[in-house]
């Protein structure tokens, strides 16, 4: 069971580790990590954490999952003094036109609508989902917000990745396998 101020390392694919820490819960939505621009080469030192900056704010984390099954390890503690609330947004949108009907911006867990348009304002908040551990080290390494959330929150929309008639495309793909 974690406790908040738990340091987690994170490794990463080219043999690296950044480190972020649990910081609680968020109602409704689950464990918030905080990611910082600590990129450790061998083993990652928590006392080099007191410097650290936020790589990008809060974000909701499968965080038990990844520790449980051994993806990500607890590192250490350090104190978290007052921690904010983060707010986030979330959007209702089509999956298959990437056109957005509603925008909400989440404070707990209480949301407010704001309409079909992100307002500027809001546009440097998290997206209010709960991220996998991959789509983190996703973020860590290349700096963007995974599909399709970073398009929505720049653009207000995405084009989707997968044909309308998926099933479709399924057949023709097996077809030119066999």
């Amino acid at each position: 069971m974690l406790t908040p101020g738990d340091v987690i390392e994170i490794p990463l694919p080219d043999g690296r580790s950044a480190a972020g820490q649990y910081l609680g819960d968020e109602p409704n939505l689950g464990p918030l990590l905080q990611v910082y621009d600590r990129i450790a080469v061998g083993p990652l030192q928590v006392a080099d954490l007191e410097a650290a900056r936020p790589l990008f704010p809060p974000v909701a984390v499968d965080l038990s999952g990844a520790v449980t099954r051994g993806e990500w390890r607890l590192a250490g503690s350090l104190p978290l003094g007052e921690v904010e609330r983060p707010k986030f947004v979330s959007a209702r949108y089509s999956d298959k036109t990437g056109v957005v009907f509603a925008w909400f911006l989440w404070e707990a867990s209480v949301g407010t609508a704001l309409g079909p348009v992100l307002p500027q304002a809001q546009r440097g908040l998290e997206y209010r989902v709960l991220w996998s551990p991959a789509d983190i080290v996703e973020r860590i390494q290349t700096g963007q917000v995974p599909f399709p959330y970073g398009d929505l929150l720049r653009d207000n929309t995405f084009v989707p990745r997968r044909p309308a008639n998926s099933s479709r495309s399924f057949w023709d793909w097996f077809r030119r396998r066999v």
